[in-house]
């Protein structure tokens, strides 16, 4: 009996430094254990730190990419408009341009409808008075003939008459008529004797008789 209460008494101790072995290896996995976790939930936190700093990077970029593609697309969406509105300006040109020209194409037309018509009237006429032998203007008159003497020219600085008394002896030799007179008396003119021409009528430069009426009301005192 006694020998059986000290062996009890000796197992007792034996499990009582058991346990206490054991809750201190189970103390220090504990805290080992703890402080790995910790270090780890350190670690892994300061990582999802870091990832949610580059995913708030990240977010920015796209924000500001996001940002900078809409002003581009509105930036094109502004130039597509411009070009439409210079497009219509320029389609409305055109359509004035050729609307001008219509109008113009047309009214050219019938002035040139109405020109020929008139023509075709005046050319009937004239056939008409051609058949029938009518009118002054059929009296055809004989081409003017080329001086066989030299004829001078009058400038009005020298004697007015002694000039036409030259003249009339000229075109006496030449059997020139009363028109063809007047075309080479126009001609012979120079200087102040040709501005009297600028004075007459086209008429009056055809007409021999008005033409030496009006040298010598401008150069009559010329001796």
């Amino acid at each position: 009996m006694p020998t059986t209460r000290a062996m009890e008494a000796q197992f007792q101790i034996f499990l009582e430094k058991l346990t206490a072995s054991m809750n201190a290896n189970m103390g220090e996995m504990k805290s080992d254990l703890t402080a790995s976790m910790n270090a780890n939930m350190g670690e892994m936190k300061s990582e999802l730190t870091g990832m949610n700093a580059n995913m708030g990077e990240m977010k920015s970029e796209l924000t500001a990419n996001k940002e900078e593609l809409k002003s581009d697309l509105k930036g094109i969406g502004d130039k597509l408009t411009t070009m439409d509105k210079k497009f219509e300006e320029m389609e409305g040109r055109i359509e004035s341009v050729e609307n001008k020209f219509e109008n113009k194409f047309v009214d050219i037309e019938n002035k040139f409808e109405n020109k020929f018509e008139d023509m075709e009237s005046k050319l009937e006429k004239l056939k008409q008075k051609v058949m029938t032998g009518q009118g002054d203007e059929f009296k055809f008159q004989a081409p003017y003939s080329k001086p066989s003497i030299k004829l001078s020219t009058y400038d009005g600085k020298s004697s007015w008459q002694v000039y036409k008394t030259q003249f009339s002896i000229v075109a006496d030799a030449n059997q020139w008529d009363s028109q063809t007179k007047a075309c080479q008396l126009a001609a012979s003119l120079r200087a102040d004797a040709a501005d009297i021409l600028q004075t007459l009528s086209e008429t009056q430069r055809l007409d021999f008789d008005a033409l030496v009426n009006a040298l010598e009301l401008r150069f009559e005192r010329n001796v």
